[in-house]
């Protein structure tokens, strides 16, 4: 670990000058983490190498509490060479820019996922820099960047966003790999964007995420954008563009090439129009399936009550007075719209015998049950519980037939989480009321040696309240209710 704390005029964490004598180098074989926070110094170097002076750090590099540092990492004069994770096989966070000059190299590997590089990228001279970005390790380029061999793979991202918004250009003599992600800022009403040139060899396969400024979408109809320059490049390699969520809806970016309009490039990669798809977004599918969820669990909960009646009928008297019982239960449903949602149910009640005749035996009772439950989305998840009160009425005849009622009223509540595909919070919260009315008729029928059969039926009708609410992003929710009628025919 190398700590810069003071300076007035230039300060250097790691300083290699071999005045071309082919000496003079530093090697770190482990992994090396540098702080230049402390330091008020004019120049401001982390790694600095001249008249070829060589550094190679094999492992991971830590220089991300940088304070106004001039440089991260600068070769400068023929020979002169920064090597980071050249193993590959560290860590690298690198915050401030990089630079090979007059001849000076920097050559650095972003291999794995926690993996950054914040700043820009310049060249002078016949200096290089090389950069080897995979498994979604990330470049955050904060201005307009050149480096000589680029390679980008394995979801991989460079976000030429990050220079506030602005308009920047990657200048690259090549770029190689396939799987990796640019992320543009575009305004298809000025046609401007960030821009990627190639002036070398362009190979293999990249997505350009693009961001249009200040979300606007253009009409389904307009032609605004089409024709907007994104890469002008030499070789072969293909652009894909990837969908962007919006609220209701996504928008599918089409791209198409041309033979280069600007000198030096043969191929221009823009785009041929913009175009609404109705694939339902994060909002709109998280939208539906809390509201399926509530619904299915409104209505599995709603008969529930039958079983403690079917204790009443087998068990008779001894089974009456207050009762208390805990479930738990798990239900979901697969594809479009899709939820899983894992519950516990508490419920208390009392029940009593109100009428005793020779022909039928009545009872009669009310129970309170509350549910907690966590729900699950393909993006997120949310908790759901419910309150709610039932009557119910049960009547057993003489001869094995019975006749339950029920009538119940619930409340529920449903709150929800989830992230869009731009890593966008989205929440929402609404409340459903329902009301329902289950008659089940059936009649036990004894046999031989303790054996029975009761063949029943079983009607539940109900209706589930809407509601009026407004997700965190905007989207305003009109609920209308549901009529629910379920009809079953069985025997036990």
């Amino acid at each position: 670990s190398i700590t810069v704390q003071n300076g007035v005029d230039t300060a250097r964490a790691v300083y290699v000058y071999d005045d071309y004598d082919g000496t003079t180098r530093a090697e770190f074989n482990d992994d090396l983490t540098i702080s230049t926070a402390g330091s008020n110094a004019t120049y401001l170097y982390g790694i600095d190498v001249r008249a070829g002076g060589k550094v190679d750090v094999t492992k991971g590099l830590i220089m991300n509490d940088n304070n106004n540092i001039t440089w991260s990492l600068f070769a400068m004069g023929n020979d002169s060479k920064i090597d980071i994770n050249s193993s590959a096989s560290g860590e690298v966070q690198v915050v401030g820019s990089v630079g090979g000059y007059d001849g000076g190299a920097v050559d650095m590997t972003l291999n794995t996922a926690a993996s950054y590089f914040t700043g820009a990228s310049y060249l002078k001279g016949a200096g290089k820099v090389d950069l080897d970005i995979s498994n979604q390790a990330v470049w955050n380029m904060t201005g307009t960047s050149a480096t000589t061999d680029l390679e980008l793979a394995s979801g991989a991202v460079i976000d030429m966003r990050a220079d506030s918004n602005g308009y920047s250009t990657l200048t690259t003599a090549t770029l190689g790999g396939s799987g990796g992600i640019i992320k543009q800022d575009i305004d298809v009403r000025s046609m401007e964007s960030d821009k990627v040139l190639v002036a070398g060899d362009f190979s293999g396969t990249q997505a350009l995420d693009i961001y249009q400024k200040d979300n606007y979408v253009p009409a389904g109809d307009s032609t605004e954008g089409t024709g907007l320059v994104l890469a002008s490049v030499n070789g072969n390699g293909i652009f894909t563009a990837q969908d962007r969520e919006g609220t209701l809806f996504y928008t599918h970016y089409d791209l198409a090439n041309k033979a280069s309009e600007t000198d030096g490039f043969t191929t221009d990669w823009y785009l041929n129009k913009i175009i609404k798809t109705d694939e339902p977004t994060t909002s709109v599918d998280t939208v539906l399936s809390a509201n399926a969820l509530n619904y299915h669990t409104w209505r599995t909960e709603n008969d529930k009550l039958l079983q403690r009646m079917g204790e009443l009928r087998h068990n008779g008297e001894e089974a009456k007075g207050a009762w208390f019982r805990v479930k738990g239960s798990k239900i979901g449903r697969e594809g479009r719209f899709g939820f899983e949602n894992k519950y516990t149910a508490y419920e208390l009640g009392y029940d009593e015998v109100t009428k005793r005749t020779e022909e039928k035996t009545r009872y009669q009772g009310a129970a309170l049950s509350y549910t907690d439950g966590s729900g699950s989305y393909s993006r997120g998840s949310g908790d759901n519980s419910s309150k709610s009160i039932s009557f119910y009425n049960t009547e057993i005849g003489s001869k094995g037939h019975y006749l339950d009622l029920v009538f119940k009223i619930s409340n529920m509540d449903n709150d929800f989480a989830v992230y869009d595909t731009n890593s966008k919070k989205i929440t929402g919260d609404f409340n459903n009321t329902g009301v329902a009315l289950s008659a089940e008729y059936g009649r036990k029928n004894d046999l031989q040696n303790g054996w029975y059969i009761e063949p029943q039926a079983q009607f539940t009708l109900g209706y589930l309240g809407g509601d009026n609410y407004v997700t965190s992003n905007g989207i305003e929710v009109n609920q209308s209710g549901i009529k629910s009628a379920v009809g079953r025919i069985g025997f036990n």
